[in-house]
């Protein structure tokens, strides 16, 4: 006899703020927001947790980004909690980045949207130290 499992249900701590920012990632960030929406979420739904577990509840969930936008940013990636059969999506990163992309639009130098000149400095920095030779 077969174990049949339950399909679980999604979802968010916070929606509304969830939401924005996941908007703000599928703008500045397609690799990540694919990945999450045709890759992940159908295999959360159906039980089988991806990611790595952090906690007895808590799995982070990482997500695809370009080499200078993680070298700028920070990984990419998404945290959520599981209790009986209902994921809550908790915690999405880079937060600031998001935040900053939900509440402006922001502008892009040499492929990567920035904030600030700090991060436009990185952007120089990254190519100066990455050159292919």
């Amino acid at each position: 006899m077969t174990k049949v499992k339950k399909a679980y249900r999604l979802t968010y701590q916070d929606e509304n703020r969830f939401k924005g920012l996941f908007n703000t990632l599928r703008k500045y960030n397609m690799l990540a927001y694919k990945q999450f929406v045709f890759n992940y979420l159908p295999e959360l739904r159906k039980g089988n947790l991806v990611g790595s577990k952090v906690n007895d509840t808590t799995y982070r969930l990482p997500l695809s980004s370009d080499n200078l936008f993680e070298f700028v940013y920070g990984a990419t990636f998404i945290e959520y909690t599981v209790n009986d059969n209902i994921i809550t999506i908790t915690d999405i990163e880079p937060q600031r980045f998001l935040f900053e992309g939900r509440r402006r639009a922001l502008e892009s130098y040499k492929g990567c949207p920035y904030i600030s000149t700090k991060e436009r400095f990185l952007i120089d920095f990254y190519y100066q130290t990455h050159r292919e030779e």
